[in-house]
């Protein structure tokens, strides 16, 4: 029975009991649970891979958190050492190694499919609890090298991925307080819907007093809708007559980014028929978003494609970031090239070209991160 239920027992025996009424009493609770994460690792462009990182050398992730600390990913194409160099070793690290204090943890990793499905996983006996203080965790042969390339589910245009499941356990105790209040009731509030019906009123196309064309797409939308989320529209709307008008776009973008954006300007979410995980959508979401002043969305982009930063697209990405001035976006960039491997990796890319030829400055500040 949980702690809650005890509680809630124990007061209704003290009222059942005829006893003089008294306050309830106060109840505490010693919380220790681990916390528990998951991270993707995409390899865009594994035969490159394999063939510049030799046997001991290393790809790393991005960081990312759980359970309040850092984590990386060491990708090792031709594995660990000489007795795993025909598979690929994965490891789970603390960021920036060797300061993981009180940490301790287990990783599981999962080859997904192209669906993103499980199609190869290490079982839990494997998956053994390591104190990240002198230790970091994953597995010296995830998958032969081999077995991996007669794998179409897997390894399809020279790309898979990986999953970590990683579950953290932290030494330190969490002391809570029980409220009897919250445990005796509480009032259930659903949640707004208003999105839903904004929604609504996009598709329905009522009351609609402007028209965009997007190539052979027409959209209907609402004047003061747009005017209330976008700056920039708001400043075009006044220019043009009252109703009906017809709205320029400021930015190219095709039909299904666009229904997107309008979907994100009514109801503050993406549409579930986006394709977001496309790395392309999301690059032309974030464009417009900077066009129309879309603070949100902006961010929203930049981060899903900051999750997302691989050697077969950071190039690319890191181009998008310094046009679009997305700090954060940019300096994950430039961190996961800071790894001499990763550099090296996407050197090799048709994405770097594009780096060299529109954003210049930026190389200057990578080979001076390198120096340093």
């Amino acid at each position: 029975m949980s702690c809650a239920s005890l509680l809630s027992a124990a007061i209704r025996r003290g009222v059942a009991g005829g006893r003089a009424a008294a306050s309830p009493p106060s109840a505490s609770a010693i919380v220790s649970r681990p916390a528990t994460g998951s991270h993707i690792l995409r390899i865009d462009g594994y035969t490159n891979t394999k063939s510049i990182l030799a046997t001991g050398e290393s790809a790393t992730s991005r960081r990312f958190a759980v359970g309040g600390h850092s984590f990386v990913m060491r990708y090792y194409p031709n594995g660990l050492d000489d007795g795993c160099a025909d598979s690929i070793s994965l490891f789970v690290d603390v960021a920036g190694g060797g300061n993981g204090s009180g940490v301790a943890g287990h990783a599981r990793f999962s080859v997904l499919d192209h669906a993103g499905s499980p199609a190869h996983r290490t079982d839990d006996a494997s998956s053994e609890v390591v104190d990240f203080r002198t230790h970091f965790s994953g597995q010296r042969s995830l998958i032969t090298r081999e077995e991996l390339e007669r794998s179409p589910d897997i390894l399809r245009d020279d790309c898979f991925a990986v999953r970590c499941d990683l579950t953290v356990m932290d030494e330190h105790l969490l002391t809570v307080d029980l409220d009897h209040e919250a445990v005796l009731a509480a009032a259930v509030v659903p949640p707004s819907d208003l999105h839903r019906h904004l929604a609504e009123l996009l598709w329905s196309k009522e009351g609609a007093d402007v028209v965009i064309e997007v190539g052979d797409t027409t959209f209907h939308a609402h004047r003061w809708v747009l005017a209330a989320r976008s700056p920039v529209l708001k400043a075009e709307l006044s220019a043009l007559p009252s109703s009906p008008a017809t709205l320029p776009l400021a930015a190219a973008m095709d039909a299904d980014a666009f229904r997107a954006l309008l979907h994100f300007i009514y109801t503050d979410t993406l549409p579930d028929d986006a394709d977001t995980d496309d790395d392309a959508m999301a690059r032309r979401l974030l464009a417009a978003a900077d066009a129309y002043g879309m603070e949100r969305l902006r961010l929203i982009c930049e981060d899903k494609l900051r999750r997302r930063i691989a050697m077969g697209n950071v190039a690319v990405t890191l181009a998008l970031a310094e046009q679009h001035h997305c700090r954060a976006l940019k300096e994950a960039c430039v961190e996961f090239l800071s790894s001499p491997g990763n550099l090296k990796a996407a050197m090799a890319t048709d994405g770097f070209e594009h780096l060299k030829a529109t954003c210049p400055s930026v190389l200057t500040e990578l080979v001076m991160k390198q120096l340093v």
